[in-house]
């Protein structure tokens, strides 16, 4: 069974500097048919900021991200919708430092984490515990 996710990246730099509400406009969206878990996910996430000199800038991390993940026809696609079948959906903003929400099931599930894409990265195996305590 495949484990998918979303990712939402969410450009904060022309507007207030506060997270971003659940579902509320973002700038690109990714989906991934397979191996979505925040093991996998989130240091993809930290590839693609690590990738780009212009961190505040979410198309540019999102374009960074599909170029180093996309390896063929399948699992990596530009979405604009909401999948119905998530296992995870992460939220990514940047702040004064790249910020993620993980969320199980959907954009607007429960929140597992908030909070920096660095703690969340040190801290993946513990939120994916937490997701799959309802499975």
């Amino acid at each position: 069974m495949s484990t998918r996710s979303q990712i939402w990246f969410y450009d904060t730099r022309w507007g207030t500097k506060e997270a971003p509400k659940g579902g509320s406009e973002a700038t690109a969206v990714i989906y991934h048919h397979c191996d979505g878990y925040p093991t996998e996910r989130l240091p993809n996430i930290k590839e693609a900021f690590d990738a780009s000199s212009r961190n505040d800038d979410m198309s540019d991390v999102a374009a960074w991200y599909v170029k180093i993940h996309k390896d063929g026809d399948g699992n990596v696609y530009i979405d604009h919708f909401e999948h119905g079948d998530l296992a995870y959906a992460y939220e990514v903003w940047f702040l004064d430092e790249p910020m993620v929400r993980v969320r199980d099931s959907s954009v607007k599930g429960s929140i597992l984490f908030e909070g920096t894409l660095a703690q969340a990265w040190a801290e993946a195996a513990s939120i994916e515990d937490i997701g799959n305590e309802d499975y």
